[in-house]
């Protein structure tokens, strides 16, 4: 619980509070927002800022992780406690900075076991919970392990060059990593933060956007901390030298940039692999950690390549609706889900048809299917809406054997270039529907 005032010195003496906000685990396992008024009223939204009030629960889930998709129908956000940065923090009056250091890391020992307290996905906790609690958990132990470098670079970034290494340092740390170390997007990791150089894409969400107005330009989400970028030129100057075109580091192993390898090493499912990109050096990064569903472009027309996935009540979502690109707005009913990577390992662009059908042994599931560019698997409600074809919600039946199947075909069917991806979102149209399932990739043209 935390309570507003307008000065430190007011604490203790009976002056009204400006609000408070509050959070608990609920006897199920989740975490539960409050705001009280300062006459103690619970109130739907907060005035944490100049930004004015900001409401519930998307005003918590920005940092503190999860996604309110349906709150009445769901009151599971998928949400955790946050650390105590000791860099973002001041001292209270009358305390040395030891002791307020040492106060934080008691704090962040109490956070840590209040997110344990926090139920699994596998006793029905959202989706993405589980990587939230263990990105904290790995924060707070790095904040107090004795002698620690917790801002340390990262591997992913050392290896894309020094701008990479400098930004990091000038932007992430001090103003980015606060939230997008546990929640859907997670920055310690280059791969998941380098596609914003595309176009200088990362200049449109920090201050001074081409449109500042736009709340998807509104990046930090905390007014302070945007105050403090507005004038931090060292981080601006650490993005501009980022953004700016440079050329190919020397290698021995060179590749072309947006380039993806697979490897199946480390993999203990069959048919699963982990992928890395090729950095705008022309230097590979590091192998993703999560082991994938992948189906490659088969290499002659006609042909066709297929695996076996699962639906699992475990992992559920929103279903996607409507028409991709720019208009999928989500249907209500949270539906098993599955995200497939097809990569195109020859040294042509492919025209191919993506299908999905009974598995061996399995049922008839009425399904819907996505295709979006690239390596990233969308994670946000923006992310997911960018698809690039579909969304698919019935079949081929010379494909599929069944129209309950979707398919990605004629108008729909996707290209992928020379040793590119596509990711391929597979999910149940019904919340019950679980099981097996096959999915195949049919060549149509190779040019």
């Amino acid at each position: 619980m935390v309570s507003n005032y307008n000065s430190p010195s007011e604490v203790g003496t009976g002056a009204p509070t400006k609000g408070t906000v509050a959070m608990n685990v609920s006897a199920a396992g989740f975490v539960q927002f409050y705001v009280f008024l300062p006459n103690g009223t619970l109130s739907p939204s907060a005035v944490l800022d100049s930004e004015g009030p900001k409401f519930l629960p998307r005003m918590c889930t920005v940092c503190h992780s999860g996604r309110a998709s349906n709150p009445a129908a769901n009151p599971d956000l998928g949400s955790i406690f946050r650390e105590f940065e000791p860099t973002l923090l001041e001292p209270r009056p009358g305390v040395d900075r030891a002791t307020a250091e040492q106060d934080w890391s008691d704090l962040n020992l109490a956070v840590r076991g209040a997110n344990e307290a926090i139920r699994p996905q596998s006793e029905g906790a959202s989706f993405g919970t589980d990587r939230a609690k263990r990105a904290m958990r790995e924060r707070i132990d790095a904040l107090r392990a004795p002698n620690g470098t917790p801002d340390a670079v990262p591997a992913s970034w050392s290896a894309g060059g020094p701008a990479a290494q400098t930004l990091f340092t000038k932007l992430l740390v001090p103003y980015c990593l606060s939230c997008h170390r546990h929640n859907a997007y997670d920055w310690t990791n280059y791969e998941n933060f380098s596609y914003l150089r595309e176009g200088g894409l990362l200049k449109s969400f920090l201050p001074n956007a081409p449109d500042p107005n736009s709340p998807e330009s509104a990046m930090p989400q905390s007014a302070f901390t945007f105050g403090l970028l507005q004038n931090d030129q060292g981080a601006k100057s650490a993005v501009s030298a980022w953004l700016a075109t440079s050329a190919c580091t020397p290698s021995a192993n060179p590749c072309e940039p947006g380039a993806v390898e697979a490897t199946t090493a480390g993999c203990a499912s069959p048919g699963t692999v982990r992928h890395r990109t090729c950095s705008e050096q022309c230097l590979w990064q590091n192998f993703s950690a999560e082991c994938r569903d992948e189906v490659q472009v088969p290499g002659s027309v006609g042909a066709i390549g297929a695996k076996k996935i699962e639906l699992s009540a475990a992992r559920k979502a929103r279903r996607l609706d409507g028409n991709c690109p720019s208009a999928a707005p989500f249907a209500f009913a949270e539906t098993p889900f599955v995200y497939v990577s097809v990569r195109n390992p020859t040294a042509k662009r492919a025209r191919v048809a993506i299908f999905t059908s009974k598995a061996p042994g399995g049922a008839v599931i009425d399904t819907v299917m996505a295709a979006y560019d690239g390596p990233r698997i969308p994670v946000t409600d923006e992310e997911r809406r960018a698809c690039s074809s579909g969304v698919g919600d019935v079949g081929d039946e010379s494909l599929t054997g069944n129209s309950d199947f979707a398919s990605l075909d004629g108008n729909r069917a996707i290209t992928i270039a020379p040793g590119a991806m596509a990711q391929i979102y597979v999910a149940a149209f019904n919340a019950q529907a679980t099981g097996p399932l096959m999915i195949s990739v049919k060549t149509l043209s190779l040019e």
